[in-house]
């Protein structure tokens, strides 16, 4: 846990410029630059994990979980938007993978009720 041992700067390389140069694909991505696949996190840098402000970088690398991104690009396609995932009905995937998990739970024998009563907010 020594933030010393790899600078916040050498870890966000190690994620970016060096990832893509280690499958070598760094002509390609692992930097925001012209003519490159441009895969962005926008964070909301108003929240508790990015104060103080003076060092982002290292707020980034050492204390954001991702409860602060607004928005994800990837390939120059929104995916997430404020909070929400875009281009899928959440509610239809939801109700999918429920009908999915009865039909695996029957298959192996398992109980699917809830052991819990579940209480929705009005």
């Amino acid at each position: 846990m020594d933030v010393n041992l790899v600078p916040a700067e050498t870890a966000l390389e190690m994620a970016t410029l060096n990832g893509a140069r280690a499958v070598l694909w760094d002509d390609e991505l692992g930097s925001v630059e012209v003519g490159k696949t441009a895969d962005l996190a926008l964070y909301d840098i108003e929240t508790p994990e990015w104060v103080p402000r003076h060092d982002v970088v290292r707020n980034l690398v050492y204390c954001a979980d991702g409860r602060s991104i607004q928005t994800v690009i990837v390939d120059g396609n929104v995916v997430f938007d404020s909070g929400r995932a875009t281009g899928i009905d959440a509610g239809k995937a939801i109700a999918e993978a429920s009908l999915a998990e009865e039909r695996i739970a029957h298959r192996l024998g398992l109980d699917p009720r809830r052991r819990w009563p579940v209480v929705k907010s009005a």
